[in-house]
């Protein structure tokens, strides 16, 4: 279905104009040329895994089957592959007009974002499927529907159809003659990416012997437009178009609700949320889809965290002889404090850190709880233990984001690995527990999965959470409600675009 994943980028990135060059624009074509390259990033480990999974991806013995686990590992990462495609070709439907009225001359920014696009789709498509022909139980088993993961039935049969056919090579003939105007002002960040890309397909034998201008090359890419179609009811592209107008930049929470929300917060609260129509969903399983940590202000941390012994003899332990919490993250985490004592970007101070795309930062919670669904849940540990938590979560400010959904490596971070890292268990904490995922090769901890862990331990003696809010988004009423735990036990459940098939 068109423009249901790459509505993210109409309503909160300005695209580049096709007539005009600003500041903004410029701005705005590098960050959806940024964009492409993450998505390269974990297409690209999707493939990597597939490469070197051979029990999946070479002919099995005829007496050997997958099993149950290879299965829906090898359908969450077609999911997940196909989730980047749907972005990538809405991507190229945004900047397809890069020419002019006249055909002529040529829009660059629109044209590299289009191009680039292309060429990522049409390289990894090819790839893709060269290693999956390899065993042939695989057409069977992504041809398969699964409502879960919405992937509709014949969804691999039609890909092939679409990236097997000389229509699609007579197009990227097409974009090279093109590219070749601009070849010298291509952006150096994305030149060794296009040349790998266009080396691959030619080395595939694709777009042989066709000789182009570019006026009948655009003719060629003006004709062709795909969509990958998806699993959902007919009337959703109208539902789609009509939040795009009604939600640009807009949240479902609104301030009143985070002002009623921060009262009921203490320093070390794990936050779930969700927000619809963003492209940071993609490759994440499951509805809820980020977390955060609460750490207070500094006299929100004083009351909770001075006042108890056992914090204040682990604070002396640790070379702080006043015993005050806030004086050791001031003497161990100097540069860190300074940032989380400081107003932020909105003029409010922080309360929260957490992992963005902009790395591991503070922010405060009026942007942090801005979004349109909510759980606060509240770690059935001592106090010294979400000291440590909040501690152990000041030496990670300013990793960088992981992109590669990589639990292991402790240079770049997911917003869920910060709080597993920060929670981890040592001499003074038992700490937090949470089920490990492996797909794609990588472990990581799903925020999802939190929700569902949650769910299945509740009113058990392995909880590890109390309960304390959950507001729920509700689209079609244009906010966000108080809800309950009854609901909250079952969110999990939720198909990832819940937002289309809500009550």
């Amino acid at each position: 279905m068109k423009k249901l994943l790459y509505i993210f980028f109409i309503i909160f990135i300005t695209s580049s104009s096709c007539t005009t060059k600003s500041k903004n624009s410029d701005l705005s074509y590098l960050e959806e040329i940024s964009s492409i390259e993450n998505f390269r990033i974990n297409i690209e480990s999707i493939i990597t895994f597939l490469k070197n999974d051979k029990e999946i991806t070479l002919k099995n013995k005829d007496t050997e089957i997958m099993t149950v686990a290879q299965k829906n590992n090898l359908r969450y990462l077609w999911s997940c592959f196909q989730d980047y495609y749907y972005v990538l070709n809405e991507i190229k439907e945004n900047h397809r007009k890069f020419y002019s009225l006249n055909r002529y001359p040529v829009d660059f920014d629109d044209f590299m974002c289009y191009y680039f696009a292309f060429l990522t789709e049409y390289r990894y498509a090819l790839e893709l499927i060269s290693i999956l022909e390899n065993n042939p139980d695989i057409d069977i088993i992504l041809n398969e529907a699964s409502k879960e993961l919405n992937i509709p039935k014949n969804s691999y049969k039609y890909f092939k159809k679409h990236y097997l056919n000389i229509s699609i090579a007579t197009r990227f003939v097409a974009m090279n003659v093109i590219f070749r105007e601009f070849q010298k002002h291509a952006p150096q960040q994305i030149e060794k990416y296009i040349n790998a890309d266009k080396s691959y397909i030619w080395k595939m034998g694709k777009g042989k012997g066709i000789i182009l201008t570019i006026e009948n090359s655009i003719d060629i890419i003006d004709k062709a437009r795909f969509t990958l179609w998806y699993p959902i009811q007919k009337n959703l592209a109208y539902l789609a178009s009509r939040i795009k107008v009604k939600r640009r930049g807009k949240y479902l929470i609104s301030k009143k609700q985070i002002r009623t929300i921060t009262k009921q917060l203490e320093p070390g609260d794990i936050f779930l949320e969700r927000r619809e129509w963003h492209l940071t969903n993609i490759g994440i399983p499951g509805f809820w889809t980020h977390s955060v940590l609460y750490i207070g202000l500094p006299e929100e941390r004083d009351k909770f965290f001075n006042e108890d012994s056992a914090t204040v003899c682990w604070v002396l332990s640790q070379g702080e002889s006043s015993g005050n919490f806030d004086s050791l993250l001031k003497k161990d985490y100097p540069e860190a404090y300074k940032l989380c004592i400081k107003k932020q970007p909105d003029n409010n101070y922080a309360r929260v850190i957490e992992s963005l795309k902009e790395g591991v930062i503070f922010a405060s919670i009026e942007k942090s709880a801005n979004c349109d669904g909510i759980t606060v849940l509240r770690p059935k540990l001592k106090t010294i233990e979400k000291a440590i938590a909040i501690y152990n979560s000041f030496s990670y400010l300013g990793r960088a984001y992981d992109y590669n959904f990589d639990f292991i490596s402790d240079s770049t971070l997911l917003c869920t690995e910060l709080i597993f890292k920060a929670y981890e268990e040592n001499e003074f904490s038992k700490g937090l527990h949470f089920p490990i995922s492996s797909i794609g090769g990588r472990k990581f901890v799903s925020v999802n999965n939190i929700a569902k862990q949650f769910s299945e331990q509740f009113e058990s003696d392995s909880t590890q959470f109390d309960f304390i809010l959950f507001y729920d988004g509700v689209e079609k009423m244009n906010k966000a409600v108080e809800s309950d735990l009854t609901h909250f036990l079952s969110s999990w459940k939720r198909p990832k675009w819940h937002v289309f098939t809500q009550d």
